[in-house]
């Protein structure tokens, strides 16, 4: 995993709206923080798994209360493939 993630998800989210979605949040990631975001692609090898793993670390991270997000349900979304899937909503405190 990304050895300054919570900080990056931290600048990200600050730029995101009050409600976002797991695409939302990575497709800025990506382009926020390309570097981050690139080696986390060779670690995993396949973009499916590098996405699970980001929104795995941002769950676990507002779930311990490190980020100032809450999960606030799912909803149908477009991956940056242009496919929908069903993805977490977030919620800034």
């Amino acid at each position: 995993m990304v050895a300054n993630f919570q900080h990056e998800a931290e600048k990200v989210i600050e730029l995101l709206p009050d409600e976002f979605s797991s695409h939302q949040f990575l497709k800025l990631y990506a382009t926020s923080f390309p570097l981050s975001y690139f080696e986390l692609m060779e670690e995993y090898k396949e973009v499916r798994l590098a996405h699970n793993q980001l929104s795995n670390e941002l769950r676990r991270l507002s779930e311990k209360k490190q980020l100032p997000i809450e999960r606030n349900g799912k909803i149908k979304d477009q991956n940056i493939f242009g496919n929908e899937d069903d993805v977490a909503v977030w919620q800034k405190k």
